[in-house]
């Protein structure tokens, strides 16, 4: 086994993966208040919008989410309002995530089955490996996965 094949492995059984846009340039939302948004800044529309303030996703997403956990996942229909194009986008949600992450308990996390976390409300969004498996056999477009706290605001 080369050392090459030791972390393909190791990354390959990791417990709990941080679940990102794979657009380096997502739109920025202004929460005006639970229910609605305000584009501030240009970028894709990608299936996560997320800051310390709020975890919006798109309905693919969301769908998603809702087949395969096991503890439901609050959410509710958000409206989002861009002034430069004067129109709204439609099809996203907010989510609530209730167990929360953090570096320090990534490694004692009950990380079995099919599980979310957030990061302590960054809107950082973690999944189980089990999730993971299932995220990568779906049609979910324009997301990626790495290991723990890896490319996670500079944390390695």
């Amino acid at each position: 086994m080369t050392i090459s094949d030791i972390i393909t492995y190791s990354m390959s059984t990791f417990p709990i993966w941080h679940l990102t846009n794979a657009a380096h340039n997502p739109v920025n939302l202004y929460q005006s208040d639970d229910y609605h948004y305000i584009v501030t800044q240009d970028g894709e529309w990608t299936p996560l919008i997320s800051c310390g303030l709020y975890t919006v996703i798109n309905q693919p997403l969301l769908s998603f989410f809702q087949q395969y956990l096991t503890v439901p996942l609050p959410a509710h229909v958000v409206s989002i309002y861009d002034r430069g194009l004067a129109q709204y986008t439609e099809g996203y949600h907010r989510i609530y995530i209730k167990e929360q992450i953090t570096p320090e308990t990534l490694h004692t996390a009950d990380h079995v089955g099919m599980k979310i976390w957030c990061h302590e409300s960054s809107g950082g969004i973690f999944i189980s490996a089990a999730l993971k498996s299932a995220l990568e056999k779906s049609d979910i477009k324009g997301v990626e996965l790495h290991p723990g706290f890896s490319r996670y605001g500079g944390i390695l």
